[in-house]
């Protein structure tokens, strides 16, 4: 019994209480300064060595389906839809799915593999503002010869997909208002305006050949059923859907703005974007505070346990 009381009474008196805290921490207090400089240097220097951003932004908002030039069909022309399998409707909101086609790995590989980005995506790792010229990284692009080193330092279409996508690529949606805030990043100002410009250009032509080719697939498809079947009722809507796409095709063909519409274009920027300097020393600060705070307090814990 007296063995259970002494081992009790040791596991409490071991134990840190808040004034015991409060003495180490004054006592090691020029430890725990000293440590919070160095993490917070320490982050300031990572925040410093990161690259340099310059941004381009534009705001769009998605076109209406009339504007599209992809009315859906109302009144009886939508009991014809559950006929096609749905081909006349597509069933998201005209936002969604322009950020889904956007977004897409088939829109953005097409855009960097059309204008020639791969090494400017994954192997450009800087700016020479003075030189006006990029910066590579030399161990896997080879910049007077334009080429990559090696088969395996040449990136596959996944990892291009990534890399401009996570470094590079912002979109964001605001549902309240049905805006779409697109904007690219990039070490050069220049480059991050034209490629910005090149963007939303080819979204606009991207899409516009996605419905074009729709738009025939639906007519070559009603046209069949037109044929094919001898009900009035069905000939009659098939016909007036037949109307429905023709309109499409050529409202496709007469919008320059085919899938949205430019709010605010984007301009070329002049200065970088916002530093991460003081974050990045909040941060070391605070992570130097909770180290230095944890050693200082398991020697002090150690000693006690010595004592008792």
């Amino acid at each position: 019994m007296n063995d259970m009381t002494d081992n009790l009474t040791s596991d409490e008196t071991s134990e840190l209480g808040l004034g015991d805290i409060v003495k180490i921490c004054i006592k090691n207090k020029f430890i725990i300064l000293a440590a919070i400089l160095i993490f917070a240097g320490a982050g300031a220097v990572v925040a410093v060595m990161q690259a340099t951003y310059y941004s381009s932004e534009m705001l769009v908002k998605p076109r209406d389906e009339e504007g599209a030039g992809n009315s859906s069909p109302s009144g009886g022309l939508a009991s014809l839809g559950a006929l096609t399998g749905g081909i006349i409707n597509g069933g998201n909101s005209k936002s969604e799915t322009l950020i889904e086609h956007i977004k897409s790995r088939v829109f953005i590989l097409s855009f960097i593999t059309k204008n020639k980005l791969e090494a400017d995506v994954f192997a450009a790792k800087g700016w020479d503002e003075v030189n006006d010229k990029l910066i590579y990284d030399e161990d896997i692009y080879d910049v007077a010869n334009k080429k990559w080193r090696s088969e395996d330092a040449k990136p596959n279409p996944l990892e291009l997909y990534h890399r401009f996508m996570d470094d590079f690529f912002i979109l964001t949606y605001d549902d309240k208002k049905d805006l779409i805030l697109l904007q690219i990043k990039y070490y050069n100002p220049k480059q991050a305006y034209e490629w910005m410009v090149s963007l939303s250009n080819e979204a606009n032509e991207y899409l516009k050949r996605r419905s074009q080719i729709t738009a025939e697939k639906r007519m070559d498809y009603l046209q069949t059923t037109l044929t094919s079947t001898a009900n009035n009722t069905i000939q009659r809507l098939t016909g007036d859907l037949i109307k429905e796409q023709m309109r499409s095709l050529m409202m496709t063909n007469f919008n320059d703005g085919f899938a949205f519409e430019v709010i605010d274009p984007p301009i070329l920027a002049h200065e970088p974007m916002k530093s991460n300097l003081p974050i990045f020393t909040l941060f070391g600060a605070f992570f130097g505070f909770f180290i230095s705070l944890f050693v200082v307090l398991s020697k002090g814990k150690e000693k006690k346990d010595l004592v008792n």
